[in-house]
């Protein structure tokens, strides 16, 4: 969370930042991240939970990655997926 904070700070500067309840800068964008993996209702659109039950509905193929690879990685993965 603390590299989004930076990061948004850096973008929007800090005067369209709030003070939370722990008296750290956010912005809706940060809130929003705060509930992203926590939230477990699966109805409650733009979370983790929503995203996997979508995924679980798709009768297309999800092909999860680790997006800490090279991209040459991931393009086999993905490539090794498609054939």
């Amino acid at each position: 969370m603390e590299r989004l904070r930076t990061r948004e700070i850096k973008r929007n500067g800090l005067n369209s930042m709030l003070l939370d309840e722990n008296g750290l800068y956010t912005n809706d964008f940060l809130e929003w991240c705060k509930c992203y993996w926590t939230e477990e209702d699966q109805s409650m659109g733009g979370t983790y939970a929503e995203q996997l039950y979508q995924m679980e509905l798709s009768k297309s193929a999800v092909i999860k990655l680790d997006s800490s690879q090279p991209v040459e990685q991931l393009y086999k993965e993905v490539m090794n997926n498609i054939q």
